[in-house]
């Protein structure tokens, strides 16, 4: 197995888009340690544009061939977007509309996201993802 590039010899645009991603994340995990019924209008457009942020910061990063510069970023990544799929099915769960295929869909992104909170708590850092 080879070593990672350390992140201090990566391109220009890939340590932004992991100090981009770092800065969402921290001010995401402010936000959901406070109860969302308090949120302002502002924080509530904060969260979003935090979850914005994280997906776009990822995409640079896998464009660019380093989505794998840290694992654990990886992992955060794929439970948010398994945890956005899931959301969406599980609205349609509510409706005369779900299809089988849509019911195994929902339990591909749940086991989607089971695999990576496990990477996430073998890492101590379930706080990525909201958890503790």
């Amino acid at each position: 197995m080879s070593t990672p590039t350390p992140i201090a010899q990566l391109p220009l645009e890939i340590r932004r888009a992991v100090a981009r991603y770092e800065a969402a994340v921290e001010r995401k995990a402010v936000l959901d340690a406070k109860p969302t019924a308090s949120w302002s209008g502002a924080e509530f457009d904060s969260w979003v544009g935090c979850e914005r942020t994280i997906l776009d910061s990822v995409t640079t990063l896998a464009l660019a061939g380093q989505a794998d510069v840290d694992p654990v970023i990886r992992a955060a990544a794929d439970f948010r977007k398994a945890a956005l799929r899931a959301a969406n099915l599980s609205n349609l769960a509510l409706s005369p509309e779900m299809l089988t295929l849509h019911a195994d869909d929902l339990a591909h992104a749940e086991d989607l996201m089971a695999g990576a909170r496990a990477t996430l708590a073998k890492a101590g850092r379930l706080d990525l993802i909201g958890g503790a």
